[in-house]
């Protein structure tokens, strides 16, 4: 066998589009095919053996040397096995993939908790002369029946018809499998035979298959069966959203960690929740104050916090003459009805020092740390060197640390910073086995982690120190004023130089992302718009108004004549409008025409001039990114969005956020349940806004009754309890609260003022984020068991 012919149909909406041919491999550049008349798309794959051979693939359209579309995350797939080259040509004829839900339902981490069949664990399509199978007709998945598929048809071989004598279809990652030994032309149906015996045939009309090419094997992808009955329909998965420094247990240190997150999975079952979900579990240590309480502004993307480590697993803990004292503490620490930051890692950090010291004094081997340092290699390497020179030179600024290679050497030179380096490496191995207990024990009680993707990265942080070239150091991300902030919010980020990053082929990305996959099985993308495109905020100014977005398409001097002072000039001399441009005093000093023209440059330049950009530009990133892992992908979507969003979230089936209260389309006071889509995570309120009791407390009764409305509450009946009974009720696959407001379905910690329950106040700039839960979590328990 010498190639493969794969072939295509598919009508492309402009002349200059163009479809390409892309395996799967990692860094594999797509290839173009060919136009062999109208709609038909042609590309030949040669082949150096044909024995043993898999490949899996897509397809995307260009358009101007951007992706223009692409197929879900789904790959085609096929095996090849033959031991002779009597026949020298595959031909494939395929079918566009269609986003659908059932791609993600019936895939890890989803399929097991649903009870779906796992397809990424089925076989792939195989064509093999050892079977005979020279010939496969591929039914795709579009929904899942209970029972058993057959097909019946025209020939002996498939029964002439007869139920009784219908041949059964194979599971395979691609679709329900047919092989045939031979080509002759069919014409069949397909049959679903219940659970009860109840035979089904499916809707329509009979299907042909002509036949194929002689002397060349087949692949004919088929479009999916329909039958009259319904069928296995989703069950909606709960979820808890908590930080974990809020969790509290008798046995704390003053803060939640890895411990006591196993100790509330047993809340959660007996609950029946699905998702336990985390803000970011990064190290954020640089100042030491406060400041880093604050778990967006990660000094890593790799090394886990060692706040969060329950220091009482650490070796010669209990053999410490320290450890009276140790508990001591810790019992005053857990006491305060707030998490005591700076103590509390001071605390922590004298007992991880203290057991490291008596463990790097011991003459065992530690073939398990060994190896663990082998395995992380230089991303435990380099976060490590990181940290011992930041704690040997506090305050000093990344951009004046040494070199990698200088600390590299450094490292390998001398003793005594080699095990300053070494110190932090033995607090990332408890970590990491920590957070592993904690996944295995989760999964073993049928609950999926979730972690928090930061969309970026501190400034002081070993990410820019070892690779500043991925950065943009002289401009800081943010989001422009709008009607939540009138001055924008600055977050102090540096923005990714995306041209470099996709010159390493989205290697920094696919390394952050593969390390999570090892413990987390799902994701929340903090600020996916990052991906579409970055508010940019020069450095030197500090300040929102003076940003813009990033890749955009600004208005050339000559459009913006005489009304500039509504307008933010980039390094190329192009003009970006503000969005709210009536909010400064000089749009007020401007003719009524006047205003009018920036009003429609501006909405020109929203939501028309750059939202090809802002889609083609987030395609190519996340299709790289989501290649890296397995992990159930989920967007946080909120702010000002580009009309292209929910299109290139539905087409990557990445998961949006629904916030009952953040209603996506204008005129709705509420997210209206029927605009909620399966493929999504419903809540209640995030961790930057008030509570659900908080947030009830402020409504009017007009907006009470409102909310009923929407929702279907019964009139008078209005309560939070009721919204999340009505909640449970939609359509979106994952209900995810916060733990905050699961309180309300029980009353527990009803003594806490509703204001106190908030983690983030965006507004405050120097907010501390130290919510802890009221009583402990067995008490937490209790309270529900006696109710």
């Amino acid at each position: 066998m010498s190639a493969i012919l794969f072939e295509i149909h598919y009508l492309v909406s402009a002349p200059d589009e163009q479809l390409y041919w892309q395996s799967a491999a990692l860094d594999a550049q797509p290839q173009e095919m060919e136009q062999v008349r109208s709609g038909v798309w042609q590309y030949t794959l040669a082949l150096t053996k044909s024995d043993g051979s898999t490949i899996e693939y897509n397809y995307q359209v260009q358009k101007e040397g951007t992706i223009h579309r692409v197929e879900p995350p789904l790959a085609h797939s096929l095996s090849l096995s033959f031991s002779s080259s009597t026949h020298e040509l595959v031909v494939v004829h395929d079918r566009w993939i269609v986003p659908n839900p059932l791609h993600r339902l019936a895939r890890a981490p989803l399929a097991s908790i649903l009870g779906y069949p796992d397809l990424s664990e089925m076989p792939t399509p195989l064509l093999s002369d050892e079977s005979g199978t020279k010939h496969l007709l591929l039914f795709e998945y579009a929904q899942l029946y209970e029972g058993e598929l057959f097909i019946t048809g025209s020939t002996a071989d498939l029964g002439e018809w007869q139920e009784e004598r219908a041949v059964p279809l194979t599971w395979s990652k691609s679709g329900w499998l047919l092989g045939l030994a031979e080509s002759q032309p069919l014409e069949f149906k397909l049959l679903l035979k219940s659970p009860d015996g109840t035979i089904y045939w499916e809707e329509g009309k009979n299907r042909v298959w002509s036949g194929a090419t002689e002397g060349a094997c087949t692949v004919t992808t088929l479009p999916a069966p329909s039958f009259p009955v319904e069928p296995i329909r989703p069950r909606q998965l709960e979820g808890t959203a908590v930080p974990l420094f809020s969790l509290r247990t008798d046995q704390s240190f003053g803060i939640g960690d890895f411990s006591d997150a196993i100790r509330l999975l047993e809340w959660m079952e007996r609950k029946g929740q699905s998702i336990l979900q985390f803000l970011p579990l990064y190290d954020t240590t640089f100042t030491r104050t406060e400041r880093d309480s604050y778990p967006y502004n990660s000094v890593t993307t790799y090394g886990l916090h060692p706040v969060y480590i329950d220091v009482r697993k650490l070796p010669y803990y209990h053999e410490s003459p320290r450890s009276f004292e140790w508990e001591e503490r810790a019992r005053a620490l857990n006491r305060e009805p707030a998490v005591q930051y700076e103590e509390v890692l001071r605390l922590k950090e004298e007992v991880m020092d203290e057991c490291y010291e008596r463990w790097s004094r011991q003459k065992t081997a530690t073939p398990d740390f060994d190896l663990f340092c082998r395995q992380e290699g230089d991303q435990l390497l380099a976060y490590s060197l990181f940290a011992a020179f930041r704690d040997l030179n506090p305050g000093v600024p990344v951009v004046e640390f040494p070199s990698y290679d200088t600390l590299v050497e450094r490292y390998k030179s001398n003793k005594g910073f080699a095990k300053k380096v070494r110190k932090h490496s033995f607090r990332q191995y408890y970590l990491y086995q920590q957070l592993g207990e904690l996944s295995r024990e989760a999964h073993a009680r049928g609950i999926l982690l979730k972690g928090d993707l930061p969309i970026g990265v501190g400034q002081n942080s070993a990410d820019v120190w070892c690779s500043p070239h991925l950065f943009h150091l002289d401009m800081i991300a943010g989001a422009p004023p709008d009607a939540f902030s009138a001055t924008g919010q600055v977050w102090g980020f540096p923005t990714y130089n995306w041209e470099e990053m996709r010159a390493e082929g989205y290697s920094w990305w696919r390394r952050r992302l593969s390390r999570m996959a090892s413990y987390i099985d799902a994701i929340r993308i903090d600020h996916i718009l990052g991906f579409f495109r970055i508010w940019s905020i020069p450095r030197s100014s500090g300040k929102a108004i003076d940003g813009h977005y990033v890749p955009a398409e600004g208005f050339s001097p000559d459009l913006v004549k005489g009304v500039e002072a509504c307008f933010v000039a980039d390094a190329k001399g192009l003009y970006h409008p503000l969005l709210l441009p009536e909010a400064q005093e000089d749009f007020h000093r401007l003719t009524r025409e006047e205003q009018e023209h920036v009003y429609r440059l501006r909405d020109d330049y929203y939501y028309h001039r750059n939202e090809s950009l802002w889609r083609a530009t987030a395609l190519q990133r996340l299709t790289h990114v989501m290649r890296a892992s397995d992990m159930l992908i989920c967007a946080e979507d909120l702010g000002i969005l580009p009309s292209s969003i929910h299109e290139v979230l539905a087409d990557l089936e990445l998961l949006s956020l629904e916030v009952v209260r953040m209603p996506k389309q204008a005129g709705n006071r509420y997210v209206p349940p029927a605009e909620i889509p399966l493929l999504s995570v419903l809540c209640t309120s995030t961790h930057d806004m008030p509570t659900l009791r908080s947030w009830w407390q402020t409504l009017s009764d007009d907006e009470r009754q409102t909310l009923a409305h929407t929702y279907g509450i019964e009139e008078g009946s209005e309560s939070p309890q009721k919204l999340i009974e009505a909640l449970r009720c939609t359509a979106s696959l994952l209900l995810i609260l916060p733990l905050q407001d699961w309180f309300v379905m029980s009353g527990y910690g009803a003594e806490v003022a509703p204001h106190d329950e908030q983690i983030n106040v965006p507004q405050d700039p120097d907010h501390v984020w130290n919510y802890r839960m009221p009583g402990t979590i067995d008490h937490l328990i209790a309270f529900d068991t006696n109710r």
